[in-house]
């Protein structure tokens, strides 16, 4: 167990981790990205078109502890990863999060005073919650039995150890109506499930036995759903991208939010809470479940990748976890909620301050504040302060629109340095050093301009 919470620790903070809080796509209500974030975002146009594959890409990463840069030690002219570090850096509750996201397609357009929608994007969320005891227990490898006997007596928690790593596909109709002071939208999604894995461990300790030998007690469950059919969880040679692509038996619903109310012509309040949800999964449902006291002996999986060779997965045999096959079990969305105030001073210049909160495990708060300028009828500029996992950092974006054709980008947490490390085998690797970093980008087509009389000339 030690062994490969290691490799996934290691591989997350030099690979990083995507995280899905976006502040800067919040402002740019003349994108219908936006809504992602605020299902209430008032459009600027009549019609808009999304490019397939093309009009939305997204990834990013959070790591929650600490900055990549601060797990290295310096030996001689090399930055080395190194676990003490680790240890000493974790606190209570520790988030690591990747993923990404790519349109499949959208439309929108306006009937009267209300704006339908149809979309469909492909998703990758992956939460993974770390205790701070389990630095500890990673830094154990060169225990001798002398040394074991100091330990006898502690206990180290593992219960805030979880996972929820899930692809699906969304497919969502929304709906959003204005009115002169309120503002409401909801999205309702069909979720198509790809591949699954959670864990959930309830009263998880680890200590010490009376014969010096790591034992795990509790209960600690690992449930998933993939094209594997058997404990190894390796995908069959026959399998093809298709089989996923038409896989309709992992069916789910969602729901997206928003409320507008327009205190004035210039200040508004919106709220939004997002992914609703949940997915029951059919494929394969694989369940693995530890006894109530269970020596782990680890699984090796950086040795064999350094050295080209296949690294033994097969988790029953490895963690002596209890194998059984399910009917269906569910995963659940990881819901966000978005409070955000924006005041326009002109027609060409607003600002806007957020709060955001997101669930896993426990509540997690980040905090925005920024402005927007219009400079013209084809070209706007976004920037922001944010504030998140007890970091400050800056965030910006454009909108760059030259006839019906749209170009945004829109990026939280810009990395200011870089780190650079020697990776195994001598060659040079450098990463953002930063806790997080988000980044959305498309092409979208729009057509019609809302008419508001006062800031018709800066519409885009």
């Amino acid at each position: 167990m030690k062994k490969i919470l290691t490799s996934i620790l290691s591989s997350a903070i030099l690979c990083h981790t995507f995280a899905q809080t976006e502040f800067t796509m919040n402002m740019m209500e003349h994108v219908f990205q936006s809504t992602y974030v605020n299902p209430a975002s008032k459009p600027d146009h009549k019609v808009s078109i999304g490019i397939p594959g093309l009009s939305s890409v997204y990834f990013g990463y959070a790591l929650t502890p600490f900055l990549p840069s601060e797990t290295f030690t310096k030996v001689g002219s090399e930055n080395r990863f190194d676990l003490l570090k680790v240890r000493d850096l974790l606190n209570k509750e520790n988030l690591m999060y990747f993923g990404g996201s790519s349109d499949l397609f959208h439309v929108r357009f306006k009937c009267r005073n209300t704006f339908l929608s149809f979309s469909g994007r492909s998703v990758v969320d992956n939460y993974l919650g770390l205790p701070a005891s389990l630095g500890d227990i990673l830094t154990l490898s060169n225990v001798t039995k002398v040394d074991a006997n100091s330990y006898k007596n502690k206990t180290w928690d593992l219960s805030g150890l979880d996972a929820n790593l899930t692809a699906y596909n969304e497919f969502a109709f929304g709906i959003s109506t204005f009115r002169k002071k309120f503002g409401y939208a909801i999205r309702l999604k069909y979720l198509q499930g790809l591949a699954n894995a959670t864990i959930e461990s309830t009263n998880s300790t680890v200590a010490f036995n009376d014969d010096l030998q790591l034992q795990a007690q509790g209960n600690l469950v690992m449930n998933t759903s993939s094209p594997a059919k058997d404990t190894s969880l390796n995908v069959p040679d026959n399998y093809q991208a298709q089989d996923a692509i038409f896989n309709f038996k992992n069916m789910g619903f969602g729901a997206d939010i928003g409320f507008s109310y327009f205190f004035n012509t210039k200040l508004t309040f919106s709220l939004a809470v997002n992914n609703l949800g949940f997915i029951n999964w059919r494929t394969n449902p694989i369940s693995f479940e530890s006894s109530a006291s269970t020596r782990f002996d680890g699984i090796d999986v950086v040795n064999p990748l350094i050295n080209g060779e296949k690294v033994n997965t097969d988790l029953n045999q490895q963690l002596k976890l209890k194998k059984s096959i399910k009917d269906s079990y569910t995963s659940y969305l990881i819901p966000t909620l978005y409070f955000t105030t924006k005041y326009n001073f002109t027609p060409r210049f607003l600002v806007s301050g957020t709060i955001q909160a997101q669930k896993f495990n426990v509540v997690r708060i980040g905090l925005s504040a920024g402005a927007q300028l219009k400079l013209s009828r084809v070209f706007s500029l976004t920037g922001n302060i944010m504030y998140q996992y007890r970091a400050f950092n800056f965030g910006g974006g454009f909108v760059f629109k030259p006839g019906p054709i749209q170009f945004y980008l829109a990026i939280d947490h810009m990395p200011s340095q870089i780190f650079q490390f020697q990776k195994n085998g001598g060659t040079e690797a450098v990463v953002p050093d930063i806790k997080q970093f988000n980044m959305r980008f498309g092409i979208n087509l729009v057509f019609g301009r809302e008419q508001v009389p006062q800031a018709q000339p800066l519409n885009y």
